[in-house]
């Protein structure tokens, strides 16, 4: 199916789920992607004087090899090199990438997300929509369902989030979110209002902690923690 996304999803209940767009097609290593199968040579026939009318040479069928594809020695099989995204272009160039590329934002256009790779979103994640994936590198996060296997990267900030990570989180600035990560959570400004609970380091080297509550097992750097005119702030370490 070269077009597997629908515009929604009927659920069991029979309301439409605008935001469920179907599985993003994904394949391993050796699966067959795709197989050219000869046609038959045609026969002659006649036409109403009985004359001979020759069969038409068949066009044959061709498939060009792009990246992460690797064909047989017949050319007639196409094989994935490496999991990930199966494509075929306007130009019959059969690819597999396996890095997930979303131009814009993650939201009403592309619906949830999940893929057994790098997510990689030019905009922003909008509130409401789902990722799974191995890592995930976004200009903004707004999301509250974020659960990837290893790192988050938000080039901007955190708003509103609530993000799991099986590596390390790194944001501009994070602000009324909740982050867990097995490794280090790095924030370049400033942690307002949020909870960071981490097995490594939190990390703010020049930055502020401000009404947060933080629990990081190998200890927190910041520039300043608190102010007078902000709540109290709760951090906990080796725990």
């Amino acid at each position: 199916d070269r077009n597997p996304f629908r515009i929604g999803t009927v659920s069991e209940d029979g309301l439409m789920d605008w935001k469920d767009h179907g599985e993003i097609p994904q394949v391993h290593e050796d699966d067959l992607l795709a197989e050219i199968t000869p046609g038959k040579k045609g026969q002659a026939g006649r036409n109403v004087l009985g004359k001979a009318i020759p069969a038409p040479e068949g066009k044959k069928a061709r498939l060009k090899v792009g990246k992460g594809v690797k064909a047989s020695e017949d050319r007639l099989k196409f094989y994935a090199a490496k999991g990930g995204q199966p494509k075929l272009s306007i130009d019959k160039v059969l690819s597999v990438f396996s890095t997930l590329e979303i131009d814009g934002d993650v939201g009403i256009e592309t619906g949830h997300v999940e893929f057994d790779g790098h997510i990689e979103v030019r905009g922003s994640v909008e509130k409401g929509y789902r990722i799974r994936g191995e890592s995930l590198r976004a200009k903004e996060i707004l999301s509250e369902d974020i659960d990837v296997d290893g790192d988050v990267v938000a080039i901007g900030g955190i708003f509103g989030a609530k993000i799991k990570s099986g590596g390390r989180i790194r944001a501009n600035h994070v602000n009324k979110s909740h982050l867990i990560a097995v490794d280090d959570v790095v924030v370049r400004k400033e942690i307002v209002d949020s909870q960071v609970d981490t097995s490594g380091r939190c990390l703010i080297d020049g930055g502020t902690i401000l009404y947060s509550e933080v629990s990081a097992k190998m200890g927190v750097k910041s520039g300043d923690i608190g102010s007078e005119a902000s709540n109290a702030s709760t951090i906990t370490v080796g725990i």
